[in-house]
């Protein structure tokens, strides 16, 4: 038995031996960043604005030239797809800068995506900078606000894409955005149970890191979950939809009650919603809902299974198969033994 446990932790240390190897060379072999992507600052850069964006104050009509830079760190020539879009919130909280003019809601005064002229496909050599040309064109009709939207670069071959951000407005106008709470809805993709709560933001300015607080209970009164200080930024005129909880499952029909407190840092607002759960739905809420990466319960169960009953059959094999091979071929303790035996 002791043989079969310095073996093991032989085998172990082995392992982790390899196991910290191959991590350690994938370490030493990460590779560079692909390209980087710059902006020059614009002549009507907003002052005080930070580097993370392109900050626009213009007048009705006017068009700004702007210039990018795309440097290519590798050896090989590089091709890019460039694309224009309108900023979006997204399920996470989290702002897209370049969302497809289909996507954005049509209460905007005019969307990003469409005031940009740039060209949608750059070559870049290996080892080298490319200057990209651009022109913005507001709208003739004056707006109150800011738009927001921005500019993508994807590398066509990896997929990796880099998004500069464009902020745009023409007058000093203060814009105080509210956020509304609209309601509660059940989203049902294929392998999750997702409880969304739906925003809207009705100005035209954005409102930054807004923190949610949310609590599900039942008809009877019992929580069913508690979600504190989820963050959320919404972008002007838009709605959106965020993600609660995923993956409820087992929730009777009856209606519940969400309670949501949004603070904004300066105003704090209450309010509670129905969430009314079918018999239908219920039904669909009852079945096994998948894990995060897709597996359902009963996968995990053979995933683990099946190793577990691979290592016992070595385990055991190896105890009690290990002793006869050392007889066969003439262990001196065992021959010993055999002829104390014999006297």
């Amino acid at each position: 038995m002791k043989k079969s446990i310095k073996a093991i932790l032989l085998l172990s240390i082995l392992f982790g031996m390899f196991s910290t190897g191959a991590t350690a060379l994938a370490a030493d072999n990460i590779p560079a960043v692909r390209f980087d992507v710059t902006a020059d600052i614009p002549a009507d850069q907003v002052a005080n604005s930070t580097l993370k964006e392109i900050n626009l104050k213009l007048t009705p009509g006017q068009t700004e030239n702007l210039t990018y830079h795309i440097t290519n760190n590798t050896a090989d020539e590089l091709v890019f797809s460039i694309a224009t879009g309108t900023a979006t919130t997204l399920t996470n909280g989290k702002v897209h800068y370049v969302t497809d003019a289909s996507s954005v809601s049509t209460t905007l005064p005019a969307k990003v995506g469409d005031m940009i002229k740039i060209d949608k496909l750059v070559t870049v050599p290996a080892k080298a900078t490319v200057d990209v040309p651009a022109t913005l064109t507001t709208p003739e009709t004056e707006f109150n606000g800011q738009l927001i939207g921005g500019i993508s670069f994807t590398d066509v071959k990896s997929k990796e894409s880099s998004q500069i951000p464009l902020y745009v407005a023409e007058t000093d106008e203060v814009v105080k955005p509210v956020a509304s709470v609209d309601g509660a809805k059940f989203y049902l993709p294929a392998t999750k149970r997702i409880l969304q709560l739906q925003l809207s933001n009705s100005e035209s300015m954005i409102i930054n890191d807004l923190k949610l607080t949310t609590k599900l209970t039942s008809p009877e009164g019992k929580t069913v979950f508690t979600k504190k200080n989820q963050k959320v930024s919404l972008v002007p005129n838009a709605q959106a939809d965020i993600n609660l909880k995923t993956n409820l499952v087992n929730l009777k029909a009856g209606v519940y009650k969400l309670k949501v407190t949004v603070n904004d840092g300066k105003h704090k607002q209450m309010t509670t919603r129905d969430v009314k759960i079918s018999a239908a739905l219920a039904k669909q809420l009852s079945t096994k809902a998948a894990t995060q990466s897709g597996y359902t319960a009963m996968d995990w169960f053979w995933m683990i299974f099946w190793p577990v009953v691979a290592f016992l059959v070595v385990f055991f094999g190896g105890r009690f198969l290990l002793p006869k091979r050392h007889a066969r071929k003439g262990n001196p303790d065992l021959k010993k033994n055999s002829n104390e035996q014999d006297d």
